[in-house]
């Protein structure tokens, strides 16, 4: 099955997608994913994924406090609620942006960042599917010091070593 544009296929969906002909567009009804996940057990929903691309919603989760680095680009449009979109710069300093409902925000390839936003909000997320030997990165980080750490453990810095807030 090759899914690229212009092949006749597409795939849609989530485990078990749906091939079906390019000529087969469908809409998809985005309250009907929000209530889908809200009142499901998984906290976001695949709408499609190419070889070249994935588009999901997700809902927010209380205590999220990994950073995910993507080798991507990312967009992300706040369909219901408001975000805080905390994110690092490449100097190390955390930072954050407010997206609030009905606006958009791009997030550029490895800016590491965490979204954090209300189990009752939910965001469209876009982003380019992962290519071959390519992987996402999570890394925590100590809300103390902001040293990175690999997990939600102790801080490694020996000035620091708090345990997290929010594992």
């Amino acid at each position: 099955m090759n899914g690229r544009a212009g092949s006749g296929n597409y795939i849609t969906g989530s485990p078990g997608a749906i091939v079906a002909p390019m000529s087969d567009l469908r809409a998809v009804s985005l309250r009907d994913v929000m209530s889908d996940i809200a009142s499901g057990p998984k906290p976001n929903r695949v709408l499609w994924q190419t070889p070249d691309s994935i588009a999901f919603v997700a809902r927010g989760r209380v205590g999220r406090s990994e950073f995910h680095d993507d080798p991507s680009d990312e967009v992300m449009y706040m369909v219901k609620g408001d975000m805080n979109l905390h994110y690092r710069t490449p100097d190390g300093e955390e930072k954050v942006v407010v997206v609030r409902e009905g606006e958009i925000v791009h997030c550029p390839a490895n800016v590491p960042h965490t979204p954090k936003f209300a189990p009752d909000a939910f965001v469209l997320v876009l982003e380019r599917s992962r290519r071959v030997n390519e992987d996402d990165r999570f890394t925590w980080y100590c809300e103390h010091c902001g040293a990175p750490v690999s997990g939600p453990v102790r801080c490694p810095n020996p000035k620091c070593n708090q345990p997290p807030t929010n594992p």
